[in-house]
């Protein structure tokens, strides 16, 4: 099956977005703090279930959205924990990649929405870029405290 620029578009931001939530289950479990740990478990449900929604709207339109890599995922993610583990700051150092994991989505949806899309499609594109600005000002209340 061949695949367009559109198709492609739309790949990335389920990539991104799997390694949104992903990084947000990892964070939680790397948290000491209740509130933090809550707050990364309340990110990455949110995030799946706009994922989740998105895929359905893909699939209804007969678009279907690639596999993201598990094993680039997982490379991703080890290479992060290392980091954190290495960080002087390590709960800095969590919510800093956590940010910049939500303005890598966030810019691959604003890619995404270049494109023709049905409304349906469209709206919940917009309504994941919109959750990735809250996160964003969510994660700076957090700041470095969720060790």
């Amino acid at each position: 099956m061949l695949r367009d620029d559109k198709d492609v578009a739309l790949d990335e931001v389920f990539e991104a977005g799997a390694v949104v939530v992903d990084g947000y289950r990892q964070a939680a479990e790397l948290s000491e703090s209740d509130d933090s740990r809550s707050a990364f478990e309340r990110l990455a449900a949110r995030r799946q279930a706009t994922l989740d929604d998105l895929r359905a709207r893909l699939l209804e339109n007969d678009q279907l959205p690639a596999d993201p890599d598990p094993e680039r995922e997982a490379l991703g993610l080890f290479i992060e924990r290392v980091r954190a583990l290495l960080s002087p700051e390590p709960s800095a150092t969590v919510v800093e990649d956590r940010k910049a994991e939500e303005r890598k989505l966030k810019h691959t949806v604003e890619k995404a929405l270049g494109f023709d899309h049905s409304p349906d499609v469209a709206a919940k594109l917009n309504a994941l870029s919109e959750e990735a600005e809250a996160a964003l000002e969510e994660l700076e209340s957090l700041g470095g405290d969720q060790s």
